[in-house]
Formats: structure tokens, C-alpha cells, sequence
């Protein structure tokens, strides 16, 4: 609670506690588990109520969080301050490394890609599928499984229910709970989650269906040659697929 503005930290520490709840709450519980006195306690929530941030629920005699604190919750998502805190530590590392770097975040069993900053000179132009605002299977991306490995035992099980649960895009990857728990062990132990493979089993993994889609190859031919077949059994026609193959000075 705040020293100097104690009433605005009483009512800051009553939000707080009703957001922290799972449902309505009974005004002598919050009086109990906040140590407010009762008259101080009546007084906060006739004025949040009024302001919309709490709604009393007579037929209950409970509390719940109202409209207006949904709306700053709202407001917080608008200003995209993740981003805005995120961008320049992002920046620092691909100044540090050399490498595209990306901020991700869960959304329910899936990861959603929120920035990707590359760096400024780079030999060749590195095109991932895991763009802004991409969202992909969280237990098959290293950015999903990043953060599922410091999920306790309890969340990541609420996340993946079902065999079900578990996509398969190639055959590779976790196929269940068991499988996906000593992944993340793994991963939590060495400190990193990573994808490993050849080009073509990650395009596989992540693409399905790229009928009428333009295509852009670059790598050592033998690369490049297997990717072009891989993109053509996904429904990529011939002639939307671009590629430069990379030889040794002197190799035709």
C-alpha cells in the first residue's frame, strides 16, 4: 500500500485481489484476507462500483470485477507494451549475434510470433515462416516449447488434454503428454529449445497446402533441388518458385 496515498493503495489492493480470484467474492472475505477495516472497506467498493471497475452482485452479496477494469485491460493490450519493452533488447542480441531473432508469445496450446527483427547487413535474406503474427503448435516450435518448459506440471497438462491435442505435421515431434514432458526436461536441463532437422522437414512440418503460392530458394543446389521437389508435392507450381543456387567461385 502506498505511504502517501493510502486509500488509492487500498482500492489498487482491492482489484488486484479480485482479479486474482476465480469468481464473485463475499465483501467479509475480502475485508478478512485484506486486512481492511470494514467501514474503509464498503466505502472503496461503493466508489469502484460506481466507477464501473467492481459490480456488486446483491443476490450473491459478492464482488466481481466490472466493465471499466476490463476496458484498462483492454487499453493495455492496444498499447502493445511487450513489444515496446521488447524491441530493443531484440535488437541488442541480433547486434550481438548476427541472427534473426524473435519474441513469441503462448496463446492457449499455440505460439503466436509477435516481432521478428533481423540484422542490418546479412549475405543472404533469411525468410522464415515464422513471421509476425504467425501462430503455429506450440510442442513443435523451440519458441513454444521455451516457454512450455517453465509451465509447472499442472498448465501444461490444462494445455494438452487429449492425444488429440497434439498436431502432427510430419510424424516428428511429441504425440503425447508423456512424450512432450520429457522434452521439455530435456530442454529446461541444456537451457534452449531448438528445431532440428534438414530445411525440407521443417517445411513439411509448417506447410501444408501452398497451391498458388510464390516460393523463394536459396542454398547449395543439392539443397535447393530437394526443397523445389518437397515444395512441389505441397501443390507449389513450377513456375512460382524462385531459387538461386549458391556454388564456389569457378563452378558452373
Amino acid at each position: 500500500m502506498s505511504s502517501t496515498s493510502p486509500a488509492v493503495g487500498r482500492a489498487l489492493d482491492v482489484l488486484l485481489y479480485l482479479a486474482s480470484r476465480p469468481g464473485p467474492v463475499h465483501g467479509s472475505a475480502l475485508i478478512r484476507d485484506l486486512g481492511v477495516p470494514r467501514s474503509s472497506a464498503y466505502h472503496l467498493l461503493d466508489v469502484l462500483v460506481e466507477r464501473g471497475f467492481v459490480v456488486h452482485l446483491p443476490d450473491q452479496r459478492a464482488y466481481a470485477l466490472g466493465v471499466s477494469a476490463f476496458e484498462v485491460g483492454s487499453a493495455y493490450l492496444r498499447h502493445e507494451p511487450l513489444e515496446h519493452i521488447a524491441r530493443p533488447i531484440l535488437k541488442k542480441l541480433v547486434a550481438s549475434v548476427n541472427e534473426t531473432a524473435h519474441l513469441g508469445i503462448l496463446y492457449g496450446a499455440e505460439s503466436v510470433y509477435l516481432l521478428k527483427e533481423q540484422p542490418q547487413v546479412v549475405r543472404v535474406p533469411v525468410t522464415l515462416v515464422t513471421d509476425v503474427g504467425v501462430r503455429l503448435p506450440a510442442h513443435l516450435t523451440a519458441n513454444g516449447r521455451s516457454i512450455l518448459a517453465h509451465l509447472s506440471a499442472a498448465q501444461v497438462r490444462a494445455l494438452f488434454p487429449s492425444p488429440a491435442s497434439f498436431i502432427s505435421r510430419t510424424g516428428r515431434g511429441p504425440g503425447s503428454l508423456n512424450e512432450l514432458r520429457r522434452l521439455l526436461q530435456d530442454e529446461r536441463a541444456q537451457g534452449w529449445a531448438e528445431e532440428v532437422g534438414l530445411i525440407t522437414d521443417v517445411v513439411k512440418r509448417h506447410e501444408q497446402d501452398l497451391t498458388g503460392v510464390d516460393c523463394y530458394v536459396c542454398g547449395p543446389p543439392p539443397m535447393v533441388e530437394a526443397a523445389m521437389a518437397v515444395l512441389t508435392t505441397l501443390g507449389a507450381h513450377e513456375k512460382h518458385i524462385y531459387y538461386d543456387k549458391f556454388t564456389t567461385t569457378g563452378s558452373s
